[in-house]
């Protein structure tokens, strides 16, 4: 998994490299909402993105290595398989944010290179499509993964409500993880069928409304669980 994460992170700053290699010193940098270019700037401006999924991938792997250290350093059995469980889906998300950031800088270098042959005038870019396109897929992803977390203060729908107990927390994934990859199918659905700004827009309404529905969920579920207990206590 790591292996894999590194040679795609490689491949997009060879991928980058060549191509800034041969583009001219003036590209498109900027679009309007349309897709329109707005704006020419210095062809290194996309060195810009591999830079981005570097420091990406070094952030999520120095935290995976602090999860899997800690694993190591623990007596206690269930904790030291919980860390490991969510190290992996930790690097499942390290995987998907460098192949998104990859599969956004080869359209952006695409776009690049077609604007300059058809002319500024001529070209519409459709980066928003594909970004909500790619952002749907990871929410998908993520989501399929999402109840496979153990309680933790790093990945997985964290509130108050779901880390109560394993039990809240396992409910409040099991159903953010649907509302997440739910969430990721609409995103998909109107990033091929919308205009590239609505289904950016409306991107963004999805995760909101799954978060907000996972975070309600995770409240109802707490207070049964509160329920119960006080009912418990009292017999």
């Amino acid at each position: 998994m790591k292996k894999a994460i590194w040679i795609i992170t490689a491949l997009q700053i060879i991928i980058t490299g060549v191509a800034v290699r041969l583009m001219p010193d003036t590209v498109p940098t900027h679009y309007d909402i349309s897709g329109r270019i707005d704006g020419f700037g210095s062809k290194y401006t996309y060195l810009i993105m591999p830079l981005v999924t570097v420091g990406s991938v070094l952030m999520f792997a120095a935290i995976s290595h602090s999860m899997t250290k800690k694993a190591a350093a623990s007596k206690d059995e269930k904790k030291t398989a919980e860390t490991v469980s969510n190290a992996k889906v930790f690097n499942i998300i390290s995987l998907c944010t460098a192949l998104m950031f990859g599969a956004m800088q080869c359209y952006m270098l695409w776009s690049a290179d077609r604007a300059g042959k058809v002319g500024a005038e001529n070209f519409e870019d459709n980066g928003l499509g594909i970004t909500s396109l790619m952002l749907g897929i990871m929410f998908i992803v993520c989501g399929n993964f999402l109840p496979k977390t153990k309680p933790n203060g790093t990945v997985g729908l964290r509130t108050q409500y779901s880390m109560y107990n394993d039990n809240t927390w396992r409910k409040s994934n099991v159903y953010g993880g649907k509302a997440l990859m739910l969430a990721g199918l609409l995103t998909v659905v109107t990033a091929l069928f919308a205009k590239p700004a609505i289904a950016i827009l409306l991107t963004l309404v999805y995760n909101i409304a799954a978060m907000i529905a996972s975070c309600v969920y995770a409240k109802k579920v707490y207070d049964e669980e509160v329920s119960l207990s006080e009912s418990e206590k009292t017999r």
